[in-house]
């Protein structure tokens, strides 16, 4: 019974935070609502880790098409799309430069 509580209490806890992450792009460019969030956090809290799950997915898709585009001259193309935008976009970009 305390688990399906608990496990009840997670989901809601959950849902709020999904709800509240919907607001947060207009917060962090200035949008007039009462709930703002620096641009910095944003970037931070929500942007980073996302660019983090995108850099280990596009590696995976380097992984399978670089062999074929580098057999067809592409390999310079494939390597800055898929690793080095993602990587400068994710770590190299200062904290709050959206």
């Amino acid at each position: 019974m305390k688990f399906a509580q608990r496990n009840r209490a997670a989901c809601a806890a959950l849902l709020c935070a999904a709800l509240l992450a919907g607001a947060w792009p207009a917060a962090a460019d200035g949008g007039g609502g009462a709930f703002r969030v620096p641009r910095q956090a944003y970037d931070l809290v929500v942007l980073r880790p996302l660019g983090l799950v995108q850099l280990v997915v596009s590696a995976g898709f380097f992984a399978a098409a670089y062999p074929v585009a580098q057999l067809a001259g592409g390999g310079d193309f494939v390597w800055d799309a898929c690793i080095r935008q993602p990587f400068d976009r994710t770590l190299r970009r200062p904290l709050g430069a959206l």
